[in-house]
């Protein structure tokens, strides 16, 4: 019995944009990660009931993050830091967890094809910046948005900052 399957040819399939954004933003924290010689563990898709995307793979154990890809372009009212709105529950969840909990903003151009350079000199440039911050459980207000300095850059040095803020966290000496 002979079969024929015919598909429709309209290019590659192509995610919604916050779709693609989240995937991104995940893809460039285990670059960084990799890069550090650290895994990652992500939230299996439709299970990110605790506000935790990802979990960064230490020997201490796992660090939870919370990632954020955007295209928005931020004012400038305070240069050193970027304002970035959160809901009531995620803050609730964060709280309710008791690692420390980090939060990773990466930020994309606008424009979606240049978001990964694949350059002629067999060089791939990413165009993107990611900053992060640890939450602050201590507030006594539900905060409706947080500020990331544009100091701390996640590069795989952040990596190290993290395993010391974690074993603090967790009453580690």
């Amino acid at each position: 019995m002979e079969m024929t399957v015919t598909v429709a040819s309209r290019g590659p399939a192509r995610l919604p944009q916050t779709a693609r954004q989240e995937r991104y933003g995940l893809a460039y924290l285990s670059d960084v990660c990799a890069d550090a010689g650290v895994g990652v563990v992500e939230t299996r898709p439709g299970e990110d009931h605790y506000a935790i995307d990802a979990y960064v793979v230490l020997p201490i154990g796992l660090v939870p993050v919370q990632v954020k890809c955007t295209t928005k372009k931020f004012t400038v009212r305070d240069p050193k830091h970027i304002n970035w709105p959160i809901e009531k529950p995620w803050w609730d969840k964060w709280c309710e967890n008791t690692a420390p909990v980090f939060i990773l903003l990466v930020h994309v151009p606008e424009d979606e094809t240049t978001w990964i350079d694949f350059g002629s000199d067999d060089l791939t440039t990413h165009h993107t910046a990611a900053y992060w911050v640890e939450v602050d459980k201590t507030s006594d207000s539900v905060p409706t948005s947080i500020d990331l300095a544009r100091s701390q850059r996640f590069t795989k040095d952040t990596i190290q900052e993290w395993q010391v803020i974690y074993e603090r966290g967790i009453g580690r000496p």
